[in-house]
């Protein structure tokens, strides 16, 4: 094994986690467009991005394992190629379903990216340093978060819809490059298994059973889960009931994306100091904090914009802590098979996302109400994983 400079492991780690926000975000501006264009219904524009979604879950479990017994460098290299091909069809599709299919194969594709790079965190380095490691990658995420909406929406509105879609598809070609020309294979274990569903679903039944993994994975599911139903409702409180303009909407998003980055600020700090266990657990004193600022309002004469913006940002702040321990933490355990305990991690997270938005538009009436008290409940998981469950399971680390 080759091990990377840090400054060029941080900077690979990044390009390939954003690309999930990158996928989804740059894309929503176009979304009016798209409709006008195509002359299709919004419902089934909207399966352009559930679609990608439960892809972009599923294809992990395929991904994870092949990249422990070929390599993180291969599978990068393919899938980052597939979805660069996904993305340009996707622009070029003359239709709503051709457009729906390379959504997908571009959702799955993507799978590809996110699960070998948190498998080579493992590869390059031990749980502490990874966790380090990560929360640089994860800061840098923050601020392509921050920043793609309003690319997204100036793409949309100079070249049209199908511009959003190209700029994926350069991106994923200029991260591939630069993967071919300077990342060498990190895998050192190879996973000599053979490829079968059989010794897949084994390696998947042992992943889920160590309590590690289920502790970590947890911890980022419900956090992925809230915030994730809350950015795909909260537009209707804001703009629709509070009467907040588009930009004083974006503000508050944005502004989100500042607290995720200080966030991950803060949990690298602490982790050097006092360890992850720590950091986990005053994260998850934050997410109590932030429990309370959605439920309060609700019984004392109803939330502002104020509060509920002042909920989602103490919510993300913790989510900046709890996320980089939690994405590694649910290899930890896995030298041999981290490939797959990301890919199992990361479609707990995918399809856990899909099932909290799809009950949220079960429930939600479109009230503050019904937004604080659906993000709360979702939230809530969290704070005990992070303050009861992470003492105890955290550090079983008894591998497969």
């Amino acid at each position: 094994m080759s091990a990377l400079p840090v400054g060029l492991a941080v900077v690979v780690m990044t390009l390939l986690v954003a690309m999930q926000p990158i996928t989804t975000d740059l894309y929503l501006p176009a979304l009016p467009l798209l409709v006008a264009d195509l002359k299709t219904p919004v419902a089934s524009v909207q399966l352009t991005l559930s679609a990608l979604m439960i892809s972009y879950g599923l294809g992990q479990l395929a991904w994870g394992p092949v990249s422990d017994r070929l390599g993180r460098r291969p599978v990068l290299l393919v899938g980052l190629s597939l979805y660069a091909l996904a993305a340009a069809g996707a622009a070029c599709a003359p239709s709503i379903g051709p457009l729906i299919a390379c959504r997908v194969l571009q959702g799955a594709a993507l799978g590809a990216a996110v699960v070998c790079a948190r498998a080579m965190v493992r590869d390059l380095y031990e749980p502490v340093e990874g966790t380090r490691i990560a929360t640089l990658s994860l800061t840098g995420v923050g601020l392509v978060a921050m920043t793609v909406p309003v690319l997204g929406g100036w793409l949309a509105t100079h070249w049209g819809w199908r511009a959003a879609l190209w700029a994926t598809a350069l991106y994923a070609l200029g991260t591939m490059l630069l993967i071919a020309m300077r990342v060498p294979e990190t895998l050192s274990v190879r996973d000599s298994s053979p490829v079968r569903v059989a010794s897949l679903l084994r390696s998947y039944r042992d992943i889920a059973r160590n309590p590690a993994f289920l502790t970590w994975t947890g911890l980022s599911a419900f956090g992925y889960a809230a915030n994730f139903s809350f950015y795909a409702t909260s537009s209707y409180v804001f703009i629709g009931r509070m009467g907040l303009s588009s930009p004083q909407f974006g503000a508050v998003l944005g502004a989100a994306s500042i607290s995720y980055m200080l966030g991950t600020l803060l949990c690298r700090h602490w982790v050097g100091r006092h360890g992850v266990r720590i950091a986990v657990q005053r994260g998850g004193w934050l997410t109590t904090g932030a429990i309370a600022v959605w439920i309060v309002p609700t019984l004392t004469g109803g939330h502002t914009a104020w509060t509920l913006a002042s909920g989602i940002w103490l919510q993300i702040f913790a989510y900046g802590i709890h996320q980089p321990c939690g994405q590694v933490g649910m290899v930890t355990p896995f030298k041999a098979q981290a490939g797959a305990a990301s890919a199992l991690g990361g479609c707990v997270l995918a399809l856990g996302s899909f099932v909290a938005t799809s009950w949220l538009g079960v429930v939600f009436d479109g009230s503050s109400r019904s937004l604080a008290w659906a993000t709360a409940l979702l939230v809530s998981p969290c704070a005990l994983i992070a303050l009861l469950v992470v003492r105890r399971y955290g550090g079983a680390t008894q591998a497969v």
